[in-house]
């Protein structure tokens, strides 16, 4: 194996490792998103209860 073609294998490995970061840092934000999502639902169906001076609706749970 000759230096140069060792440099390039180097050079692609890491590429992929920054392309395999990126995806994971981009799943982890879209996750946290939804959680955030999630939380602001509930937030406004509490608001809303507080606002109008009534119980909050109970949704069945499944």
């Amino acid at each position: 194996m000759t230096r140069r073609s060792k440099i390039d294998r180097i050079r692609e490995h890491q590429a992929n490792e920054r392309t395999f970061l990126a995806w994971l840092r981009t799943s982890l934000a879209l996750i946290g998103f939804g959680f955030v999502i999630a939380r602001f639902s509930i937030f406004l169906r509490q608001l809303q209860a507080t606002v109008t001076q009534q119980e909050p609706a109970q949704r069945p749970v499944f």
